[in-house]
């Protein structure tokens, strides 16, 4: 019998960590009981209603001081949870709720979505005092997987469960409806980029290579999607620039799917990810990614075959990647396609949730005696 099984972050804005988990309950819940935890906050909410209209238990509990520990504990036994599956966004997060599962007597998962990118000693003494608790760690990449052993992390609990995604919807507006929306030229060719506006997503080198794009084909139009610390920055960069006409800052949006469906490509120009769902996404929808060579998104998008890779944190190297791609629509074509069938192959959410499955079902077997000498 497969265990009721509780899927936590501690994060007060989930964002794709919290797609991420939505997207495995959903999975799992055709063979477990799933119940889906986060922090009460304006981005948990949307994340817990959703949960809650797809029919999986979904609850708001904050476990992120030790305070908290010993109520979610109890919470855990007098729901039966028999197995705690803990999302991490970045490495300081989710040690509080890694605590609980010893407390609940039941053993835990930790999903890490990014590579090892810890350098604080103090801090790299917490996160491995937290591992220590956890029967198998799940990275999202091979190379975040690497990065952890390199920090010396004990290879026989990392595993590698790359990020997978539900089947995309299709857009419900048409391409030219989304250019009017977004006050567009007919003719425009969108680049989209979807992702929070911090340091670690490589804004500011797009930026620098918008002047370059829009010389070489003056139809480009930059429709950037989020929110974050560093959106108004961008926003009077754009201005000082004289490109504001040329870059879009949208905010939040829940339309992604019909901006798919408008766009030509995808831009990441990440400095580091795990394994980027948005890249997934594009692929599923049929548009091209231009990212970066980095941990994760190396993995999903191949050179030269479902869209073009640089090197992080080159403007230069960008600006002639998504140029040079504009300018062949045999390619963009032949991209399409290839990316189409590379997530159906390897990034689905069916394959996601029977690996993370199979993890779940040998940490249950080791904690199994340790539970019967307790």
């Amino acid at each position: 019998m497969h265990p009721h099984v509780c899927l936590i972050t501690d994060s007060l804005e989930p964002s794709g960590v919290g797609r991420h988990m939505l997207t495995l309950a959903r999975a799992l819940r055709r063979t477990h009981r799933v119940s889906l935890v986060c922090p009460p906050s304006a981005e948990g909410d949307r994340l817990l209603a959703r949960a809650a209209a797809a029919g999986i238990n979904a609850a708001a509990i904050t476990v992120r001081a030790a305070w908290d520990e010993q109520p979610f504990a109890e919470w855990m036994r007098s729901n039966d949870v028999g197995l705690l599956h803990v999302h991490a966004g970045v490495g300081w997060e989710g040690h509080h709720a890694v605590y609980t599962g010893p407390l609940a007597g039941i053993p835990v998962i930790r999903t890490e979505h990014l590579p090892y990118v810890i350098t604080d000693d103090k801090q790299r003494g917490e996160h491995a005092a937290v591992a220590a608790r956890c029967a198998r760690i799940i990275c999202v990449s091979r190379a975040a997987r690497d990065s952890y052993a390199a920090a010396g992390f004990p290879p026989r609990v990392l595993r590698v469960v790359h990020n997978g995604i539900a089947r995309p919807r299709p857009p419900r507006r048409s391409a030219d409806e989304m250019r009017a929306e977004l006050d567009l030229p007919a003719d425009a060719r969108i680049l989209l980029t979807v992702a929070r506006f911090t340091e670690q997503k490589g804004h500011a080198h797009l930026m620098d290579a918008v002047p370059a794009i829009m010389a070489a084909e003056p139809r480009a139009r930059f429709v950037w999607v989020g929110d974050g610390p560093l959106r108004a920055s961008m926003e009077e960069s754009a201005r000082r620039m004289g490109i504001s006409d040329a870059v879009r800052i949208t905010g939040s949006r829940d339309d992604v799917p019909e901006l798919m469906g408008a766009a030509e490509l995808c831009i990441l120009p990440s400095l580091f990810e795990g394994l980027p769902l948005v890249a997934l996404e594009a692929m599923a929808a049929g548009v091209p990614v231009i990212g970066t060579d980095v941990c994760g998104t190396a993995e999903a998008v191949r050179e030269g075959r479902t869209g073009r890779l640089v090197p992080a944190g080159d403007a230069s190297a960008l600006a002639r990647a998504i140029g040079g791609a504009l300018a062949d629509p045999a390619a963009l074509a032949r991209w399409s396609r290839a990316g189409r069938a590379r997530v159906r192959g390897r990034f689905t959410a069916e394959r996601m949730a029977a690996r993370t499955a199979i993890i779940y079902r040998a940490a249950l077997a080791e904690h199994a005696p340790l539970a019967g000498r307790a």
